[in-house]
C-alpha cells in the first residue's frame, strides 16, 4: 500500500478514468487501493476517503443496473493501455509493496 500522496492521487485519477470508460472492475481496484492509502495516511474520516467511498458506492449501484451503453469486449481490446501506462502501473505496484 502506498503512503505517498501523489501516488494516491494518481490511483484516484486512474479510478476516475476507468469508471468513465466503463472499466468498472479496474476502477474499483484503483479506488480501493487509493482508499487504503488515504485511510492509513489521513485517517478513514478524511475528505478523500469519504469521496472514494461515495464513488465506490456509485459504482456498485451502476453495476447493479442494466446498462446498454457498455463497451463490447472487442472494443475494449482495441483500447489497451500504452506502454507509458504500463510503466506507471509497474511503478505504483512497486511503491505499494514497499510502502
Amino acid at each position: 500500500m502506498s503512503s505517498y500522496l501523489p501516488a494516491l492521487h494518481t490511483m484516484f485519477a486512474f479510478g476516475d478514468l476507468y469508471a468513465h470508460t466503463g472499466r468498472i472492475d479496474a476502477a474499483k481496484e484503483m479506488y480501493y487501493r487509493a482508499l487504503a492509502g488515504y485511510a492509513s495516511v489521513q485517517g478513514p474520516a478524511s475528505k478523500w476517503c469519504r469521496e472514494l467511498e461515495n464513488r465506490l458506492q456509485a459504482l456498485k449501484v451502476a453495476s447493479a443496473e442494466p446498462n446498454n451503453d457498455q463497451i463490447e469486449p472487442k472494443e475494449m481490446e482495441a483500447s489497451k493501455p500504452s506502454s507509458s501506462l504500463k510503466r506507471i502501473f509497474r511503478k505504483l505496484r512497486i511503491r505499494s509493496g514497499a510502502g
